[in-house]
């Protein structure tokens, strides 16, 4: 088994784990009825108001339909709309609305939560070089 296989395995069970947690825990205080993909595109997109759906696709590292289908769905929820761009009007962006600002603290207490669950092991050190080592991939 070769160093990149075990790597891409470990990474896979990370993102696993981190996703069974937050499929438990969304029911439990998703007062909005936002579920978990929509509520990392909402963090995502509190991050970068005002992306087009391509910016916001290619920063998730998914592809524009899948993202253009949880935008509807959020949308549907009003926790996000939809602008034209002033400067070309064929292009929209994307605002994080009032409504969905109100999830927003929710969604990121209780992520902060888990990942801190699943990082209890890692000193504070090892878990300042994790997020060194994963921001340079």
């Amino acid at each position: 088994m070769t160093k990149a296989y075990r790597i891409a395995q470990e990474l896979d069970r990370v993102r696993r784990k981190l996703d069974v947690q937050m499929n438990k825990r969304m029911p439990l205080m998703d007062t909005g009825n936002i579920g978990h993909n929509e509520s990392l595109l909402l963090l995502q997109l509190a991050d970068l108001q005002g992306a087009s759906i391509q910016e916001l696709a290619e920063k998730m590292g998914r592809d524009h339909s899948q993202t253009a289908r949880v935008i509807k769905q959020l949308e549907g929820k009003g926790a996000i709309r939809r602008a034209r761009n002033p400067a070309d009007k064929r292009e929209t962006s994307l605002h994080v609305t009032d409504y969905g600002d109100i999830h927003l603290q929710e969604i990121r207490d209780e992520l902060t939560e888990i990942v801190e669950e699943a990082l209890g092991t890692l000193s504070e050190a090892e878990q300042n070089l994790l997020l060194d080592l994963l921001s340079r991939i």
